[in-house]
């Protein structure tokens, strides 16, 4: 779809998707309602609702008011009305469209970004070690253990689109506003334009934590912009947002462990998560230590000296990985 920028506002597809959701302000309303009544456009929307009802017959989009999504056209349109006569021939026929929009909400926005999928026709897929993937694009996923990742060897010429089918991994996205790019999940869709984040898929749940940028993410009923600092869970076709973020979580593709006050049990399970050897204590009060203190860049027995250290603890390696002994805290 071409941008179109009607007084400072722009019209996309991001911003349709905003419209039929009822987001968008009074002023995104009114530079809509100015879109439409361009021919080529009304037929974007009969031509992306045609295509989509060919392709998911059976979806089931989240149901709208369609009575209270007309009136705020109407709404939008009264301040025009002085200046751009309205023929009410026109206006019965942008109604219908209107109407027709609002019966696939979201359900549009998914066709939109599925329209030109090709198959992937490349399998990753980590065990217990984690993998660097980067992509024709320049973007590039850090895949923890235990992932599966299918992706074209070159993306097609609408959209930059991969499928995860479990596991977590980070993904850096290069830039490039004219190709979004996409990542399909069974619990629901990411789509970025260029922007750093973390994906968590697991029992039928995803989790988007984003490090940087701006993420949207759809499932069949339900859409959400997730800013940087944020995090957003899809259980059940239903989208949370939570925010805050832990940083520890994509420790494993970045090799940056933040800890403020945190539990040594917390922080064993971060190091374990991050790195590749385990780690045990020969006393389970060594668990109830807190420990504050950052890392960037560093070995997994350099981090646990200086956590040994700090909680005066000694450190030591054998064929099972490393152990922490001492007293530990009450």
């Amino acid at each position: 779809m071409k941008e179109v920028n009607s007084k400072e506002i722009v019209v996309n597809d991001e911003l349709l998707v905003k419209y039929l959701g009822g987001e968008a302000s009074p002023e995104e309303a009114e530079a809509l309602t100015l879109w439409m009544e361009k021919e080529e456009n009304a037929v974007y929307f009969e031509e992306m609702e045609s295509a989509w009802q060919a392709a998911r017959p059976s979806a089931h989009p989240r149901a709208i008011d369609k009575q209270t999504a007309w009136a705020k056209v109407e709404r939008s349109m009264k301040p025009i009305q002085s200046e751009v006569p309205v023929r009410p021939l026109f206006r019965n026929s942008f109604a219908w469209k209107i109407a027709a929009a609002v019966l696939i909400v979201s359900a549009s926005a998914l066709f939109y970004i599925r329209f030109s999928f090709s198959e992937p026709d490349s399998v990753v897929a980590t065990q217990e070690r984690s993998k660097r993937l980067q992509l024709s694009d320049q973007s590039v996923a850090i895949l923890h253990h235990q992932t599966v990742l299918s992706y074209p060897e070159k993306f097609a010429k609408e959209n930059r689109e991969v499928t995860m089918q479990k596991g977590e991994a980070f993904f850096t996205i290069a830039p490039d506003k004219e190709h979004p790019f996409i990542i399909h999940t069974p619990a629901g869709t990411v789509r970025v334009i260029g922007t750093a984040f973390n994906l968590t898929l697991k029992e039928g749940q995803l989790e988007v934590g984003v490090s940087e940028g701006k993420v949207m993410i759809y499932t069949d009923t339900d859409t959400a912009y997730v800013m940087a600092g944020i995090t957003a869970r899809i259980h059940a076709h239903t989208i949370e947002v939570n925010d805050s973020v832990d940083v520890n979580t994509w420790a494993y593709a970045t090799q940056k462990l933040v800890f403020r006050e945190t539990s040594m049990s917390e922080v064993l399970r971060v190091i374990e998560k991050t790195y590749t050897e385990p780690v045990t204590v020969s006393n389970e009060q060594i668990r109830n230590c807190k420990l504050t203190a950052s890392f960037d860049t560093i070995s997994e027995e350099k981090l646990l000296t200086f956590i040994a250290e700090s909680l005066n603890l000694s450190l030591t390696k054998n064929d099972n990985g490393y152990m922490l002994q001492g007293s530990g805290c009450p």
